[in-house]
């Protein structure tokens, strides 16, 4: 396989190999380990052949189906020994048990078109806000300078939106010299306000709009603020969120998953990996409290309402992970509730403030340990269950659709029916 001199400018300029092969000839590193999201997977040949060419480094190439970096995929290439990762394409930056286990260099995209700008100018415009919070994803970050940039001109805008910088957790974690002016580094207590991955320097119910540039995929992010302007440059649109809105549908799950038909529950554990141990202890001492039967399954990978299909016999899930973000969350789109670990603590009765409400404020929180033996007062199950409203067509497992009941009605005579061509062209064959 072969490239132009055109594309090699191209690629260089879009993903900052230079910044790149700096990164490696530095360190001295000989066994690096190119990690792609879905979204630049395309990319990833030639840029393993571009930095071939440029290093004396040997290179592998792995996909990353989760929203962070993959670093069980990588653990799997122990032969090889690689000496470092360098991810490329959109990431959460989620810290896990493995997050410093190798040096990671992120590479985001600097992909900016003047359209863009003025798209995302005019929707922000549009709005007319008076105090905003600027989000985004990581590949939009350096679209996101360009935003700020362009405002610096505009006095009314520079005052009113605020650019949160993206928060770096681990000494082990790089990233190119094109977005370092938005990365907060550990040390700096300019602001000390945490946010998924964002640093931010007031409490987030402080600003009237959130605008996020890109998919928006966190699901507390969406929840706690009171609007939220998601633009989609990729696809030039914009949709306006309402976060007590979205909380609702996600109460109305909690509702459903804590019915008595919603017996078996299956857990859901994925990237990047929680504290497994701890969190199979208190599901189970937490189980208790709604009598469910727990079922624990470990998809390391990309999991969908296909996967879930398989479990034919499971009543809801619980999707168990330490990430940031919702996007395994989202990924599913199933008929049965599928909750977040946060949620399932509320169903359970643990005293937890989501999407800005304090839940089950009076009652005891069951966060303290539960003694694997220890009966459960039924007084406080009833109690427990008219926290959320129950209705009572969602007690049992009924039935909506086509129903056959031979036999209740008379047989009627076969007739016939209309005869001929329903419609034709005018050079259509005449049979």
């Amino acid at each position: 396989m072969s490239f132009s001199d055109i594309e090699e400018k191209e690629l260089t300029e879009l993903f900052d190999l230079n910044g790149c092969v700096e990164w490696i000839e530095e360190n001295n590193y000989l066994r690096t380990c190119l990690q792609f999201s879905s979204d630049v997977l395309q990319y990833s040949s030639t840029i393993a052949l571009i930095l071939k060419k440029r290093t004396q480094s040997d290179y592998c190439i792995s996909y990353s189906m989760m929203c962070c970096v993959d670093y069980l995929s990588v653990k799997h290439l122990n032969q090889y020994s690689v000496d470092c990762i360098i991810y490329f394409g959109n990431v959460c930056l989620t810290t896990s048990q493995l997050t410093d286990s190798l040096p990671v260099l992120y590479v985001f995209t600097k992909n900016v078109k003047t359209e863009s700008l003025d798209f995302i100018e005019s929707a922000i415009v549009e709005i007319d806000p008076i105090n905003c919070l600027f989000l985004y994803t990581t590949n939009n970050a350096f679209l996101a300078m360009q935003v700020i940039e362009r405002f610096e001109s505009n006095d009314k805008m520079k005052t009113i939106v605020s650019l949160a910088k993206l928060n770096k957790q681990s000494d082990k974690w790089y990233f190119t010299d094109s977005v370092k002016s938005v990365i907060d580094s550990k040390d700096d207590k300019t602001s000390d306000t945490k946010l998924g991955p964002f640093k931010i320097t007031n409490d987030i119910s402080s600003y009237d709009l959130v605008i996020y540039l890109g998919q928006c995929n966190s699901l507390e992010l969406i929840l706690n603020c009171s609007k939220l302007l998601e633009i989609d440059v990729n696809n030039s649109t914009k949709r306006l969120i309402n976060g007590s809105k979205e909380l609702g549908k996600r109460v109305a799950l909690i509702e459903k998953f804590k019915q008595k038909s919603c017996h078996l529950i299956g857990f859901l554990i994925t990237n990047p990996l929680p504290n497994v141990n701890e969190i199979c202890c208190q599901s189970k001492k937490l189980s208790k409290r709604l009598h469910k039967k727990l079922y624990y399954i470990s998809l390391i990978q990309a999991i969908d309402e296909y996967k879930l299909g398989n479990f034919g016999e499971l009543n809801g899930f619980v999707v168990i992970n330490s990430c940031y973000c919702s996007t395994a969350l989202n990924s599913i789109d199933y008929y049965l509730p599928v909750l977040n670990w946060t949620e399932y603590q509320i169903a359970c009765g643990v005293t937890k403030h989501y999407g800005g409400v304090l839940w089950n404020d009076n009652l005891d929180d069951t966060s303290e340990p539960i003694s694997d033996h220890s009966d459960i007062d039924e007084a406080s199950v009833d109690d427990l269950n008219k926290r959320l409203i129950e209705t009572q067509v969602f007690e049992t497992n009924k039935w909506f659709g086509l129903q056959v009941n031979a036999g209740d009605r008379e047989a009627a005579v076969i007739k016939s029916g209309q005869k001929g061509i329903a419609s034709e062209y005018e050079n259509e064959n005449i049979l």
